[in-house]
């Protein structure tokens, strides 16, 4: 049996003829049989049609689809070249730790200066703030002993402790940022310690003795004693708050 070459069938019950782009049944039509006869089929070629275009676009979309793909085939890998590869990844880890430990580094040395310095800002708040109460204390003092009246009592009092709930108010909010920084370092310097630091506390504390001894029997001067103590401490106080 011949058939149109311009015959597409969309459906079981649908056909098209691209030649003229409609529906057409070929079987009352020569689509199946003598289709050299159609006039369609016999009439001048002509440029494509914008449906004729579009119905082949389609057409090879649905056979690509319909058609599965072949799975990759991938070539199995020998031992060396497996170990190769761990060699290659191990590497890479290496370098990307290294990268990491100095950027840790880099960080909590800096912040650990800076923690020294907010340390000092709360030392001095938490000293001011002893002071005010020492004042509120001594007011009260002088109220109970009647030298000073109830009107300057009261405006006194207020405005100091005015002044003690800003300070307290200070110092709580610079503990907590210590402690918040603090929080986020702590798994950062845990995993550089064995770097940093190569001794524990304890023998941190030793060297501290053992230092004060060779200052009190003159061997170390007064400078390089409190150089050396001062680096010692800052080391101490490190692992303190990471270890």
């Amino acid at each position: 049996m011949s058939v149109c070459p311009h015959l597409r069938k969309r459906s079981e019950e649908e056909y098209i003829c691209t030649r003229i782009g409609t529906t057409v049944n070929p079987f009352l039509a020569p689509c199946l049989s003598n289709y050299e006869e159609c006039p369609f089929y016999k009439r001048e070629e002509a440029p494509p049609s914008r449906r004729e275009v579009a119905l082949e676009e389609e057409e090879k979309k649905e056979e690509a689809i319909a058609k599965p793909e072949a799975p990759a085939i991938r070539r199995e890998l020998s031992i060396e070249d497996r170990i190769e590869e761990f060699e290659n990844e191990a590497h890479n880890l290496e370098k990307l730790w290294s990268a990491y430990e100095e950027a840790a580094k880099r960080v909590v040395d800096a912040w650990q200066n800076y923690r020294r310095e907010l340390e000092r800002r709360l030392a001095s708040l938490n000293k001011e703030y002893e002071g005010y109460e020492t004042i509120l204390n001594e007011m009260e003092t002088r109220k109970a002993l009647g030298m000073i009246d109830e009107a300057t009592y009261q405006r006194t009092m207020a405005e100091l402790q005015a002044i003690v709930e800003k300070l307290k108010s200070n110092i709580e909010r610079l503990e907590g940022v210590i402690n918040h920084v603090d929080d986020l370092l702590v798994i950062h310097y845990k995993r550089i310690r064995p770097s940093v630091l190569k001794i524990p506390p304890s023998k941190i504390k030793l060297s501290l003795l053992k230092l004060d001894e060779l200052y009190k029997r003159g061997e170390i001067d007064k400078k390089l004693y409190e150089k050396i103590r001062k680096e010692l401490e800052e080391d101490y106080e490190m692992l303190i708050h990471y270890g």
